[in-house]
């Protein structure tokens, strides 16, 4: 789901002559071309040719600014469905319905290719995001709180509502708790 980084090198030696090398940095392959012109290239035609280049960097840089917003918003959409389909009924109804408002607004952005749309879907779908897992979190610490306040109560009520009940039961916790002593070896020595 990551975009390949690939470098590429173009050399123009004296004599006209052209290589091109693009290298994948992930992987370390590498693939060369040598282009020579037979007639060679005029100062005219070569100068033209920097001077494209040079006008369509902005749009090139453009492009690319749209294919990492677009790989950003499919990564985080392809995470949200996997987590949400792991939360179950720790969030609220209303929040898993804005979650899934905001993924399917996300999959109609990636259908398009227009730059603010694929921004602005990623945006509210990541506080959508948060919001549910914040919601998710707070479910799952309440619920412990509960049951650490249940496994409380329980416990003097077993024990008759003794006060020294509750500090045997604490005694017993902390008879689980071993001590030993150890050595390190050292295998070098």
């Amino acid at each position: 789901r990551g975009m390949p980084q690939v470098e590429v090198t173009f050399d123009i030696d004296a004599n006209g002559i052209l290589q091109v090398s693009a290298k994948d940095r992930a992987t370390g392959k590498e693939q060369k071309i040598r282009i020579e012109s037979s007639s060679g290239l005029s100062d005219a035609e070569i100068e033209r040719m920097v001077k494209d280049a040079e006008a369509h960097a902005a749009e090139d840089e453009e492009r690319r600014e749209k294919v990492e917003s677009r790989n950003q918003l499919d990564t985080l959409v392809y995470q949200v469905e996997k987590d949400s389909g792991e939360w179950g009924d720790m969030v609220a109804a209303a929040t898993k319905e804005r979650l899934d408002g905001a993924v399917e607004q996300a999959k109609e952005a990636l259908k398009g290719d227009d730059l603010g749309t694929l921004n602005s879907a990623r945006d509210e779908l990541m506080q959508a995001f948060s919001a549910a897992g914040q919601e998710m979190y707070q479910s799952q610490a309440a619920e412990a709180e509960d049951g650490d306040e249940d496994a409380g109560d329980d416990e003097p009520a077993a024990e008759g509502g003794e006060d020294g009940g509750a500090g045997e039961a604490g005694a017993e916790a902390d008879d689980d708790v071993v001590e030993a002593d150890y050595e390190i070896v050292d295998e070098e020595a």
